[in-house]
């Protein structure tokens, strides 16, 4: 059985959500090879009144190290109540003492508090072990974009960057010196000209439409002059100005993904992450995005869309990557992707009559690989399909054979795909 230690400041008898959740993980994480310890806060340390019938519900079985913290009553003099940050050295010397004596196959991180988070990239950095964050926040407050260097807010935006990707890395290639340079590393530099519309609603349902490109126009740091002539124009452009006074929890689903493709235009980025554009909308929903998406990359925006809407993308893409399993199995342009499939995946429709089985008879004499009767069609899969079909023309001439129909049918993206994870086809 392998080892996960939880590092969880905020556990039993803390009733904050967080303590919640590690306890329902560790309950069950044994029932898929994993033993849980938890190293959590001794409870005279938390800042809420402790929930001692909470503690009822957590296993005798479950092993949990505490450890102490800067009392509450020393550090919000100066503005610090945040459990992540007075337990943060204690907890970090006490998981590398764990990872020194014990063997620690993963470390799993639940917050809020955030802070706690930073453990990670220390302990994988010292001792190799990968970590998992599992994070939830069920408030929200406002938040600036500034704040000096002594207040929590200027520290919570330095996480991000601390928290370096576990494996691999994203490059992008510099105009000036046209170098490779580490995304992660220069995101500071080029955040300002990515947007990103995740799968789900991002906007805040109780404002409304302007409101929320107002809103994330202020979190990218747009000014406001700027930013009110941008949220016009792509209200306009989206379709949406008529509506800009509505709640946006009151717009049709079509209307509302277009409300988070323009929170995420409003800052005029040159690149745009689409995540499933078109997930959860009706037909003709799908097609207005569609359209947009192929309105806004004509005006210059770089668009990067994930999606299994296979037929989408094969519409409206230049380049498509197709990834089975973590790799990329396949890459280049719609015709790119198709052309080493064309070879045995083309396929002749054959509408058959009273001649059937003469034509069944003279189409197994053609180089073929497979011959499906469909009763009213016949379907063929040709070794070659140029010279299949040449060789097809010449018997009907000969033969004196009518056809009422002949199709030539290319391979979809999505015979495709299957194709790949069928049979692990490698481009």
């Amino acid at each position: 059985m392998k080892n996960v230690l939880i590092i969880a400041p905020q556990f039993s008898p803390s009733s904050y959500p967080p303590a919640h959740r590690v306890r329902l993980f560790s309950m069950h994480l044994r029932a898929f090879g994993w033993k849980p310890i938890v190293l959590s806060v001794e409870p005279r340390y938390l800042e809420e009144e402790p929930d001692w019938e909470f503690s009822k519900l957590i296993p005798e079985s479950l092993e949990v190290i505490r450890t102490k913290a800067l009392p509450y009553q020393w550090t919000r003099c100066i503005g610090i109540g945040d459990l992540g940050i007075r337990s943060f050295f204690h907890q970090l010397q006490a998981a590398k003492t764990i990872c020194k004596q014990r063997k620690i196959d993963l470390l799993f991180i639940s917050g809020p508090p955030w802070y706690a988070f930073l453990v990670g990239p220390l302990i994988k950095k010292r001792f190799g072990i990968p970590y998992v964050i599992d994070y939830i926040d069920p408030w929200v407050s406002p938040v600036g974009l500034a704040a000096p260097f002594w207040k929590k807010l200027y520290w919570y935006t330095k996480i991000a960057g601390f928290l370096e990707p576990t494996e691999g890395e994203v490059v992008y290639f510099s105009k000036v010196d046209h170098e490779p340079k580490n995304l992660h590393k220069n995101f500071h530099k080029i955040k300002k000209h990515i947007g990103f519309t995740p799968q789900h609603t991002s906007f805040y349902p109780k404002l409304t439409v302007k409101e929320n490109m107002l809103h994330f126009g202020k979190m990218y740091g747009v000014n406001k002059s700027t930013l009110l002539t941008n949220a016009q124009g792509i209200l306009e452009f989206t379709g949406l100005h008529s509506h800009q006074n509505k709640l946006a929890e009151h717009l049709s689903g079509g209307m509302q993904k277009r409300l988070d493709i323009s929170c995420s235009l409003v800052h005029k980025p040159k690149l745009l992450m689409l995540d499933e554009p078109t997930a959860d909308l009706d037909p003709l929903s799908q097609e207005e995005v569609i359209e947009l998406v192929k309105a806004m990359n004509a005006q210059g925006v770089t668009i990067v869309i994930a999606s299994h809407h296979l037929d989408s993308l094969e519409r409206i893409c230049t380049k498509l990557a197709i990834v089975h399993n973590g790799q990329v199995r396949s890459y280049g342009g719609v015709d790119e992707v198709l052309k080493p499939f064309l070879k045995e995946s083309l396929v002749i429709n054959i509408p058959t009559g009273r001649e059937r089985d003469k034509i069944i008879q003279l189409v197994r004499r053609l180089p073929v690989t497979k011959i499906i009767d469909q009763g009213h069609q016949l379907v063929v899969y040709p070794y070659n399909p140029e010279q299949t079909l040449i060789a097809l023309l010449r018997i009907i001439k000969d033969e004196h054979l009518y056809f009422n129909d002949l199709d030539l049918r290319k391979p979809s993206l999505k015979e495709v795909l299957t194709k790949i994870v069928q049979e692990g086809v490698l481009k």
